[in-house]
């Protein structure tokens, strides 16, 4: 059997394919992984025991409320970074920011423009003028 050799545009398309499927599987691994490690539910609604969910007053008037969880490892201070509950930060916002800025460098400096070349119909209109 002879062996065909592939396209080297189908060869350079499915590299770059690997490379998005990588990322994707990395980041969807970081974020459900650290998700459910990290995550709790901050809705009151959402609690069966209400008990659980309490919004402490500051001492200072003017201060910001803070909102203490007790989501079975004792009561705990909701932490916020850049005003995103941190695992939602670490979890879900960060890794899209990352990814984004990975997509916008893969797709300006890594993908490449490849020549297809002729299209069927004009090369074999090409062939009809050159007989």
């Amino acid at each position: 059997m002879p062996h065909i050799q592939e396209d080297p545009v189908l060869i350079s398309a499915r590299r770059e394919a690997l490379v998005v499927f990588a990322c994707w599987a990395i980041a969807m691994t970081w974020s459900v992984s650290y998700c459910y490690l990290n995550g709790y539910i901050t809705d009151p609604s959402l609690i069966s025991d209400k008990q659980k969910v309490e919004v402490r007053q500051p001492a200072q008037p003017g201060g910001i409320p803070e909102l203490w969880v007790d989501h079975g490892k004792g009561s705990q201070r909701v932490e916020f970074v850049l005003g995103f509950p941190a695992w939602i930060f670490w979890g879900v916002a960060l890794p899209w920011w990352i990814c984004t800025a990975f997509s916008l460098f893969f797709g300006a400096f890594i993908v490449r423009d490849e020549d297809l070349g002729l299209d069927p119909e004009a090369a074999a209109a090409l062939e009809a003028t050159h007989v």
